[in-house]
């Protein structure tokens, strides 16, 4: 194991100040005659301070509801066991050092499963992978997959992202979620995942034959806050569309206001620093924000799910419909987040897959059956890892902000449509298109 010398991660001190969770974390007894109880541990890696914090804090918080849910029940049943989890939460800071330290730790504790969202996961995995610890990771970039890695598990978000977003646009005058577009402005914060995504649109767009010109294609630091600069050089370009492609960092919602300030408020399709956090980032975007086009992966708690929207996104309607209702009493509307139930179904998913190996230590055997793709219907989706690049492929929805309240972070949103993934590459989708947003006029905001 490295020997390497980092900051020590902490147990989480919440920056804001949440309900406490009221589920009861004492394991039930269970009652089946001949059933075994035993307990395992989970870790729960994320930054809960920093600039990642609006997003870690909700899928922290997820995993720990998943956690206390299942203690609740009497533990999760693998093959004559039910096992009650044992959580060690640390806040990773979204700082390289202290992620090598919390990785250390929680090898040193003798977990198998982590809910793990690092910016250093390639770093990281020296000391995972070794040691056999299964990660379930947020959309990382696809080098955390490379070649011999066998224990890493994320989302495919750079490469759901770049493969679908070209096909949601054109010149055409429908058939498409963005109508009308001509010109494209991209705009893309400097961090693993968004480079990945830049990258793999690009390669679409010429796979497709260009049919938009790309008439800005800039990248920006994650820390910037201040957008004076760039929406100058974006609104000379006067695009159709304006792709702000920024999810690591909530601070790329600064630009909104920004722009509004400016009297430019051109058609957005942005990644999901809104959807994917809590009302916090809301609160910095503001009525600014009405009418743009964010990924969500979610329909959220207070949601009019379309008809199409179960088949399209597989989730499963009871789990949905309990977790939003439980979770919200727990922890606030507040954090009712795609992130949080990203936490709460990765939870699920690996032990769904765990029950399918019979086993919780031979994680060979359950790297075997996340193998097998057997999908889990979850509360947000149908869940499952390709065989070939151990990476999950969220069905994506498209949702436009119809209203946010910048005082509290509420909002309200519709849906135009998804794309269906046909294959591990994601680069071939069958649209829905539900409502289509013309390019040709601006947002009215």
């Amino acid at each position: 194991m490295s020997a390497c010398k980092a900051e020590e991660p902490t147990t989480p001190t919440e920056p804001t100040t949440p309900t406490e969770p009221t589920t009861p974390t004492k394991p039930t007894e269970p009652t089946e005659p001949g059933v075994k109880v035993e307990t395992i541990k989970w870790g729960s890696a994320h930054p809960l301070t920093g600039s990642m914090a609006p997003y870690g804090i909700g899928e922290a918080y997820g995993t720990r509801f998943a956690v206390d849910t299942i203690n609740a029940n009497g533990g999760y049943l693998v093959g004559d066991t039910r096992y009650n989890i044992e959580l060690i939460e640390l806040d990773t800071r979204w700082d390289p050092k202290t992620e090598l330290a919390a990785a250390e730790k929680l090898v040193d504790e003798g977990v198998k499963f982590t809910v793990w969202c690092c910016i250093g996961t390639p770093a990281c995995q020296s000391i995972t992978e070794p040691n056999g610890m299964i990660l379930v990771c947020p959309g990382l970039p696809p080098e955390i997959t490379r070649p011999g890695i066998k224990y890493t598990f994320p989302t495919a978000w750079s490469e759901v992202g770049g493969g679908l977003y070209p096909h949601l646009m054109g010149p055409e005058s429908s058939g498409r979620i963005f109508t009308n577009v001509n010109t494209l402005a991209m705009l893309t914060t400097n961090s693993g995942t968004e480079m990945a995504i830049r990258d793999i649109f690009k390669e679409v767009w010429t796979d497709l034959g260009e049919p938009y010109e790309i008439v800005y294609d800039e990248v920006h630091d994650p820390e910037v806050t201040d957008f004076t600069s760039y929406i100058g050089a974006i609104r000379a370009k006067d695009p159709d569309l304006f792709f702000l492609n920024g999810t690591t960092s909530v601070n790329c919602v600064y630009i909104y206001p920004q722009m509004k300030d400016v009297g430019w408020t051109p058609q957005v399709l942005g990644m999901d620093p809104l959807l994917a956090r809590g009302a916090p980032a809301k609160k910095i975007a503001g009525s600014a924000a009405v009418g743009i086009v964010e990924e969500t992966y979610y329909f959220p708690y207070d949601a009019e799910v379309p008809d199409w929207g179960p088949d399209a996104v597989g989730f499963d309607p009871v789990k949905r419909d309990w977790f939003n209702t439980n979770f919200e009493a727990e922890y606030g509307v507040d954090w009712m987040a795609s992130s949080s139930v990203h936490g709460y179904d990765f939870v699920y998913g690996i032990m769904f897959n765990a029950a399918l190996a019979g086993t919780v230590t031979d994680t060979d055997a359950i790297v075997a059956a996340l193998e097998t793709e057997t999908p889990m219907y979850g509360a947000m989706a149908k869940t499952f890892w390709y065989a070939d690049t151990h990476r999950f492929a969220l069905p994506p929805l498209l949702a436009q902000y119809t209203m946010i309240d910048g005082a509290t972070g509420g909002y309200a949103i519709r849906y135009l449509g998804g794309g269906l993934n046909q294959d591990s590459s994601c680069k071939n989708w069958e649209l829905i298109v539900d409502v289509s947003i013309d390019c040709s006029q601006d947002r009215d905001v």
